[in-house]
């Protein structure tokens, strides 16, 4: 029964963030000045698309590894008030450019791993910290291919450097199925881009605890950008595992 259990709990794709026995707070400890530390891994699949004048292209970004590593603080001061502060780093694995109804370009371009970092504060409202909100600012390093030039002018095919900031807003409900779970969905807004790319992002985020300190959890994520050369959406879908030290 453990086991099965346990399956369930993974297929389900929900993280907990809770000690049993204590209230649903977003994080594990939020009496007194305390920090609480945390890493997590995850496996995801990509799906790239893109629009540069007419012609529709798409590739897969999938990642093998992203890890991630960040710190909650519970400040004595504010009842049910988190600080979450967090930084990741993704591998990606590029594949050949399709364009729709045409051709496909090999794809032999090497790309950097992405990173994120993010800083978020999030306070809680109902009976028992149930639900939440939280907000605060993301910040993403990730690399797309000069498509338009490649496409319109056949220049060799390379990654190119975006740098994008975003503010967020989103909303978190934590229940218990099981074991304690969190549900969060949050919509970010772009202010600041090297490259001019500019649009939203969205993510929604279902995690359920599996010990003491561990946890399961599984993402999707949506990125709609655009410039004044091309339209581009992202779409996201991963599962991995965390721990509280």
């Amino acid at each position: 029964m453990k086991y099965f259990r346990s399956l369930v709990i993974f297929f389900i794709g929900l993280n907990i963030n809770q000690v049993h026995g204590k209230n649903l707070d977003y994080f594990l400890k939020s009496n007194g000045d305390e920090f609480n530390y945390f890493i997590q891994t995850a496996a995801s699949l990509g799906i790239q698309k893109e629009k540069v004048s007419n012609i529709m292209t798409s590739t897969e970004q999938n990642s093998p590894m992203t890890i991630t590593a960040g710190f909650a603080f519970f400040p004595s001061s504010i009842e049910k008030l988190s600080l979450l502060a967090t930084g990741s780093l993704s591998y990606i694995v590029p594949s050949d450019i399709k364009e729709e109804g045409g051709s496909t370009f090999s794809n032999n371009t090497k790309l950097d791993p992405e990173t994120g970092f993010s800083f978020h504060a999030h306070k809680s409202y109902t009976y028992r910290n149930v639900t939440g909100f939280f907000g605060g600012l993301d910040h993403e390093v990730f690399y797309l291919y000069n498509t338009p030039d490649f496409l319109g002018s056949g220049k060799e095919l390379k990654s190119v450097t975006q740098k994008i900031t975003y503010g967020t807003l989103g909303l978190a409900f934590a229940q218990k199925f099981f074991t304690p779970f969190v549900f969060k969905m949050s919509a970010s807004q772009s202010f600041s881009s090297k490259t001019g790319l500019k649009g939203q992002r969205y993510l929604i985020d279902y995690s359920q605890k599996y010990s003491e300190n561990m946890w399961y959890h599984i993402f999707v994520k949506r990125h709609e950008l655009q410039d004044d050369l091309r339209e581009l959406k992202i779409t996201r879908l991963g599962v991995g595992v965390g721990f509280y030290y």
